[in-house]
């Protein structure tokens, strides 16, 4: 099995955007779930809203902020973020439209047998 880059949205939300999902990771980790919200909240919802309106660099800014939590421009990010970023935003328009409605869940994957291998970025 080979996953490429695949998120946590589903494994954590069943539905997109509710915050009230994340209450048990608040208890487990506050600063993963504020970063789990921050990220949905100020990235990945407007980053969708820009993708479905055509606006690819508003699209990458809004999901640059989100990732890192304040106000950046493009050009502050690292070249090869940056790169990545350029290279994927598209993808995640197709991406986003399932994001919460993956078959794939953490049962399942507990009860695979089989060899896996993860990629992420160009590691």
């Amino acid at each position: 099995m080979v996953l490429e880059e695949p998120t946590v949205f589903p494994f954590i939300m069943r539905k997109a955007f509710n915050p009230l999902q994340l209450i048990p990771l608040f208890i487990e980790d506050f600063g993963v779930a504020a970063s789990f919200l921050r990220t949905g909240l100020k990235g990945i919802k407007p980053t969708k809203n820009y993708l479905s309106k055509g606006e690819i660099e508003k699209a990458k800014l809004a999901f640059a902020n989100g990732i890192v939590g304040h106000s950046i421009t493009l050009d502050e990010l690292n070249p090869i973020i940056r790169q990545g970023l350029d290279d994927n935003i598209k993808t995640f328009a197709g991406e986003s439209k399932s994001a919460f409605s993956y078959s794939l869940t953490v049962e399942r994957i507990k009860k695979m047998q089989t060899n896996t291998l993860l990629i992420e970025s160009d590691k």
